[in-house]
């Protein structure tokens, strides 16, 4: 799924192109979080980040049942 999806035409809204991942958006959400003093190690805080973005797109999921 597509944080920032866009329509090719305005005429056919169901064909979708370019976006970011939502799930790098949640975790570029997470990273200022996880990270705020910049004492983390890079990768560290990354896989933080997907961790984070990775349990957003569980509940988000099962919100949508």
């Amino acid at each position: 799924m597509k944080a920032f999806p866009t329509s090719m035409n305005e005429g056919y809204p169901q064909i979708i192109q370019g976006g970011m991942d939502l799930r790098d958006w949640f975790a570029g959400l997470a990273l200022p979080v996880i990270m705020p003093d910049r004492r983390t190690y890079p990768m560290d805080a990354a896989k933080a980040a997907y961790e984070f973005a990775d349990a957003m797109m569980k509940a988000r999921n099962e919100n949508n049942k």
